[in-house]
């Protein structure tokens, strides 16, 4: 199958059945971008095709419209029934949304994994930004029984696939700050430090947990606000003028905060809210009146 220019094409025919169906529900309608999909037929699948103009959609297939990126659950009922998702994305919107989370090496291995995975079940981006784009050795970081600190073992190992230097702010519509040993020395980052003030200065979301804090403090943009860490980490709040907070999830505009990777469940479910509200602002005012209505 060619790349076709011209306005209009239609996918190989199909009876009502699951003879053919969306695999890659990327078409783009109303305003027109670039039309991106992949389908089955008689279960051979397809090549991407690439084309500009009004989509002819089989009528054997059931096509709602879809203003965002189809999240798991989504996902699930496309492929249980003989519904197709079709996402109505603004002309120029070519990317899901993303979100961007800044590691180094020693960076805490739940901290990260845990909100790495979760924001791509509601369909953003997670991209792993670090002070080089490279392979980075994360830790495991408990107190045992017993001890009065915290103990810490090798772990995973996580890709950055940019440099911080290389990061435009502007591209992302969240931010997670992870913890671990990592922003000990990631908080001298000037390009990191950028970053972080473009998140605040912009009111997207952020979402900081347990010594992340070093990050958000070396930035300067906690003065005057309620924030939770692990106790520890106390002292790094207040003395960058914020308030320490012990409790799970402690939300101050449009930062959410937790202690540790133990708050996951607590912090984590807001911090998705306030990206899907993010989201769906920037998508209603990005799309045209007459789509919108």
């Amino acid at each position: 199958m060619k790349a076709n220019d011209k306005a209009g094409f239609s996918p190989p025919s199909a009876t009502p059945s699951q003879s053919c169906w969306w695999t890659e529900p990327l078409v783009r309608l109303a305003d027109f971008s670039l039309i991106r999909f992949r389908w089955r037929v008689e279960g051979v699948s397809q090549e991407s095709l690439l084309c500009q103009g009004p989509l002819k959609i089989p009528e054997a297939l059931d096509v709602r419209p879809c203003s965002h990126r189809l999240n798991y659950s989504e996902n699930v009922e496309m492929a249980q029934s003989n519904t197709r998702w079709v996402e109505t994305l603004p002309k120029g919107d070519q990317t899901m949304s993303k979100v961007l989370i800044p590691v180094g090496d020693a960076i805490e291995a739940v901290d990260t994994l845990y909100p790495f995975f979760r924001v791509q079940e509601d369909g953003f981006e997670a991209v792993v930004a670090g002070p080089e784009a490279r392979t980075y050795a994360m830790v495991m970081h408990e107190i045992p029984p017993g001890w009065d600190v915290t103990r810490e073992g090798p772990s995973y190992h996580i890709e950055a696939t940019v440099a911080f230097k290389d990061v435009n702010p502007d591209d992302y519509d969240g931010l997670f700050v992870s913890g671990g040993r990592a922003p000990e020395y990631l908080r001298y980052d000037q390009d990191l430090l950028r970053i972080v003030r473009h998140f605040f200065d912009e009111e997207k979301p952020v979402a900081c947990v347990c010594h992340g804090v070093e990050i958000v403090a070396a930035a300067d943009v906690i003065r005057g606000k309620r924030m939770a860490t692990v106790p520890k980490c106390q002292l790094d709040v207040e003395f960058s003028g914020g308030t320490f907070i012990d409790e799970g999830c402690v939300i101050d505009g449009n930062m959410v905060s937790g202690r540790t990777w133990h708050d996951h469940h607590l912090y984590m479910p807001t911090f998705m809210r306030m990206l899907a509200n993010h989201r769906a602002a920037k998508e209603t005012a990005a799309v045209p009146t007459s789509v919108a209505t």
